[in-house]
């Protein structure tokens, strides 16, 4: 493979049958399409996902300062992709690992209280 492929999003089963019902000029098949990439040779993934700049913006949302933790998250603000690769990269890692094993009640809490924040702020205004 030369170049990398896009993201793509898949029905699951019971999806891909409404989507197939209700649009199938689209979606011409009613069954899910499940993948699986397994590497041969050594990969990167999701190269070029996000610099540490945009990082450091998300960061700016208090709740998922709290989801990374604080400790992560001044890591990542005080990290500079400059001042060494290996450390932004080790950085980031450590900060997509919480991110994606965060607890499902956890990220629950935090989207409602990042709902209610902005709805708040959103009647203040």
């Amino acid at each position: 493979m030369a170049k990398a492929l896009s993201i793509q999003t898949h029905p699951d089963k019971e999806l891909a049958r409404m989507l197939h019902m209700m649009r199938p000029s689209v979606y011409k098949d009613p069954n899910h399409k499940p993948k699986m990439a397994i590497a041969l040779t050594e990969f990167k993934a999701l190269c070029g996902f996000v610099s540490m700049e945009e990082l450091k913006d998300v960061l700016s949302v208090p709740e998922i300062t709290e989801l990374v933790g604080n400790d992560e998250a001044r890591k990542i603000i005080w990290t500079r992709e400059l001042n060494g690769y290996m450390n932004a990269k080790a950085v980031m890692q450590s900060a997509f690992i919480k991110l994606m094993s965060a607890n499902k009640d956890v990220i629950s809490t935090l989207v409602s209280k990042l709902k209610n924040r902005l709805e708040a702020e959103n009647k203040a205004n």
